[in-house]
């Protein structure tokens, strides 16, 4: 196996080679700056490029970039060593095409383990077998993916009913006895669905005061969404693990799924998709805060606010998408929570994944479970809003009509 070491300092390829000889990797070649290393990668075939960011001339990120726009190394592993330890450098090296992201100065068993995940190979060290493989940072450990390499272990189960409720939706006639037989037996989902059907909207027909009379006047779907919502938002609840984030993020999915269902109206797509995708596009976010805990639990270091904010950006919806399929539901959830923030890339679905990227930015725009982000952004400029058709008018509508689809969301969740 061989591997390219790229620094511009003498000492740092020194300390590489050496390291990752003990390691077992003595098979390592060095180059001073990019232009040297594009030289290298251009005669000899490399298992793995070890980068620094800054050097003179081209940086580590110019040099991912040549790397990935050339057919015979795109697929090269990259790991970033660099003495930039903020989260956003963090986050653009990822975004780069980096594999692993390690900060100066570094352990030999931190570097053993992003070779270990880069490379699938055996990691030389000493520790027991049995022993969590968790660095003493939470970006290195993500970057890593230690987290997937454990058969998913570190994903927490479904929320209580999830799966139970959700499978009613794939069910072409639903049994509303057995909806209403699930809500009767949870005080919490009761509430929350007797307080939706004595909204403004229905309290001309009389006060709701029996779960059968709601589910008449909702309908099955409309009940089933509100459970839905309400397994999710109890799930949330652990403030111990979740705090106030995690209720943000649950105002914003149920925000995000009633947007989603009142565009899927106006675009005549399938409404009841449209709620579970919006529901869950960012489980990811929720997920990452449990994991984030149990590093914690296990001896990593916390992070911090800002470290936590940037690598969750990247990652949840990876996360996300896995935790979903742990949870047993359909490629047709799992593909738009995967790309919800790239639609155009979705393998599959992209008409869900495009309608919950739009629905996700209104609902920044309108603050819900987020500050409002106002009309910074011409939505109507934007490409996967143009392929859906949204049009000024409909934005317009939907403006007028975000405090009463904020009140609903607000009754889903409370």
């Amino acid at each position: 196996m061989h591997i390219l070491v790229v620094d511009d300092s003498s000492g740092m390829r020194r300390i590489l080679a050496s390291t990752l000889a003990r390691l077992g990797h003595p098979h390592v070649v060095e180059a001073e700056d990019a232009r040297a290393a594009l030289d290298h990668l251009g005669q000899h075939r490399f298992e793995l490029v070890i980068i620094d960011w800054n050097m003179p001339g081209m940086s580590g990120l110019d040099l991912a970039a040549a790397i990935r726009s050339n057919p015979a190394t795109q697929t090269l592993p990259m790991l970033m060593v660099t003495g930039n330890g903020g989260s956003e450098d963090v986050v653009r090296a990822l975004r780069s095409g980096f594999g692993g992201y390690i900060v100066k100065p570094f352990t030999e068993e931190t570097l053993a383990h992003h070779l270990a995940s880069l490379l699938q190979v055996e990691v030389l060290t000493t520790r027991s077998d049995s022993a969590p493989m968790i660095p003493a940072n939470w970006t290195e450990w993500l970057a890593s993916e230690g987290w997937a390499r454990t058969d998913l272990k570190t994903i927490p189960p479904p929320p209580r009913s999830f799966k139970e409720v959700f499978a009613l939706a794939g069910e072409n006639d639903l049994d509303a006895r057995r909806l209403i037989t699930i809500v009767s037996q949870d005080p919490g989902f009761a509430v929350r669905v007797l307080r939706l059907a004595n909204v403004a909207a229905f309290a001309a027909a009389g006060e709701v005061t029996s779960i059968e009379i709601a589910v008449v006047r909702l309908g099955t779907r409309a009940v089933r969404n509100a459970v839905l919502a309400a397994c999710l938002s109890a799930w949330a609840q652990t403030i111990d693990v979740y705090g106030k984030r995690g209720t943000e993020h649950v105002q914003h999915a149920v925000g995000t799924a009633c947007l989603s269902r009142r565009l899927a109206e106006r675009l005549r797509l399938t409404t009841d998709d449209a709620f579970v995708n919006g529901l869950l596009h960012d489980v990811g976010k929720l997920c990452l805060l449990k994991m984030e805990a149990d590093f914690r639990r296990l001896g990593g270091r916390a992070p911090a606010n800002e470290e936590f904010e940037a690598t969750s950006v990247v990652y949840h919806p990876e996360v996300g998408a896995a935790a979903l399929q742990v949870w047993g539901l359909p490629e047709s959830v799992r593909i738009p929570a995967r790309w919800h923030h790239d639609p155009m890339a979705a393998p599959s679905h992209p008409q869900a994944a495009a309608l919950i990227y739009v629905a996700n930015r209104l609902s920044h725009r309108y603050g819900f479970g987020c500050p409002p982000e106002g009309d910074d952004t011409d939505l109507l400029s934007d490409p996967v809003c143009a392929a859906l058709g949204l049009q000024a008018q409909w934005l317009d509508k939907l403006d007028q009509e975000a405090l009463a689809i904020s009140v609903t969301a607000k009754h889903l969740v409370s």
